[in-house]
């Protein structure tokens, strides 16, 4: 295994790289111009002005600037995004903290995907991981057939408790996926585009995780990933200043 541990981000202009060596226990730095063409050009040329050989390489993390400014630009492919049917309308509905709670004006910001962009499939896993209602697969592969119609680059697959067990969501990947071939009414046999197909799945647990106080006692919060430094009563990132 490689002894060097790499950080990198690729940013509109440099991708910067840092490498820490755990048998020398030094660090070193690298810049390279970032290649929007290919994102990957730049990544290389930034790890090769720092070490020899990307086999030496034990650990890597990348935080990308370019990913973030596509959210926040709004721009990049269209995205077709598969939800639980009954439930397909929570990523519009939302949650979070109401920090302007009595602001007439307030409007919650636009979401990335657009309403008309989102397709309920039916099937339900349980919160315990059982499965409720089989996956309606017809269903999916009809929205993949769709893909290429509309013109989308990617989709996205977001079913209920998929974190507890993903085996709708790694059939209706399969489902969607370029060698995927589908039969509709209204349409000839056909496949989707080239598009990338993601699941939510493998999120991380400690997005879903309330996390523990460190007096002892469970925040109360709904927010997840908190992190936040709590007292004995009450957490100082969740819970808003006591009134003077």
């Amino acid at each position: 295994m490689g002894s060097y541990r790499v950080s990198m981000d690729i940013g509109g202009t440099f991708t910067d790289v840092v490498t820490y060596d755990e048998d020398t226990g030094t660090f070193a730095a690298g810049k390279a111009s970032t290649t929007p063409g290919n994102l990957s050009e730049g990544v290389l040329e930034g790890l090769g002005s720092v070490i020899g050989r990307t086999s030496d390489i034990g650990f890597l993390v990348h935080g990308t600037t370019q990913g973030l400014n596509a959210f926040l630009e709004r721009r990049g492919v269209k995205v077709l995004l598969l939800g639980t049917a009954g439930a397909e309308d929570s990523y519009h509905i939302a949650r979070g903290p109401r920090t302007r709670l009595y602001d007439l004006h307030y409007r919650k910001p636009e979401p990335l995907v657009p309403r008309r962009d989102v397709r309920g499939i039916g099937g339900r896993i349980a919160a315990d991981g059982s499965e409720l209602e089989p996956l309606d697969e017809a269903a999916v592969r009809l929205a993949a057939a769709d893909v290429r119609a509309q013109g989308h680059g990617a989709v996205a697959v977001a079913f209920l408790f998929s974190y507890k067990n993903p085996a709708h969501e790694l059939r209706a990947r399969r489902s969607c996926s370029p060698s995927s071939a589908t039969t509709s009414p209204s349409r000839s046999r056909t496949r989707p585009p080239r598009s990338g197909v993601s699941t939510s799945a493998p999120r991380p647990p400690w997005w879903r995780a309330t996390p523990a106080r460190s007096c002892g006692a469970t925040c109360s919060s709904s927010r997840t990933g908190c992190a936040a430094t709590v007292s004995a009563s009450r957490c100082t990132s969740c819970s808003p200043p006591a009134a003077s």
